[in-house]
């Protein structure tokens, strides 16, 4: 396996970090999602929602490289 030059390291790093930091910010709104007083059902759809996100961000990551 050929080595990275260190800028295409950088770019990697770099997408990992961003992909990391927003699979980070939905699961922050999965827990302040919980402890709102919003409706049984509206919790519910929006946890599907966030989850299915969060499971794509973290297939991404796994694609990504640990």
């Amino acid at each position: 396996m050929p080595k990275r030059s260190v800028q295409a390291q950088a770019r990697h790093d770099e997408a990992k970090g961003a992909i990391q930091s927003e699979l980070e910010k939905y699961q922050q709104i999965i827990r302040e999602l919980r402890a709102s007083s919003e409706s049984t059902l509206a919790k519910t759809h929006k946890q599907k929602e966030y989850h299915k996100k969060i499971l794509e961000l973290q297939q991404k990551l796994q694609t990504h490289g640990h």
